[in-house]
């Protein structure tokens, strides 16, 4: 959100928005070492889900060439509005659902 509020080229904010996802994901990494979350389990879970990082970020960037800024600007709002409400909406049930 801040990279979109800051204005800029999409060019700039697609590289504020690498750097950004590369770092949490680095951290997230070293903390479940440190947890000692890092089993085989989920190892497992990681080579599964591995793939879909390099064919994310390709679509991304087939995507990405052919939008405007201002297409590109209603693309990351309409992806955070969808974030935010399946994170509101799986918190919610989380809370509600009958144990």
């Amino acid at each position: 959100m801040w990279a979109a509020l800051r204005g800029g080229a999409k060019d700039e904010r697609r590289g504020v928005f690498q750097a950004f996802d590369s770092t949490i994901l680095i951290a997230a990494i070293v903390t479940h070492a440190a947890s000692g979350f890092l089993t085989w389990e989920f190892g497992k879970l990681l080579l599964v889900a591995l793939p879909g990082t390099p064919c994310g970020a390709w679509l991304g960037l087939r995507t990405d060439h052919r939008l405007t800024d201002i297409q590109f600007n209603k693309v990351v709002y309409y992806l955070l509005a969808f974030s935010d409400v399946t994170l509101l909406a799986s918190s919610s049930w989380s809370v509600l659902a009958p144990r």
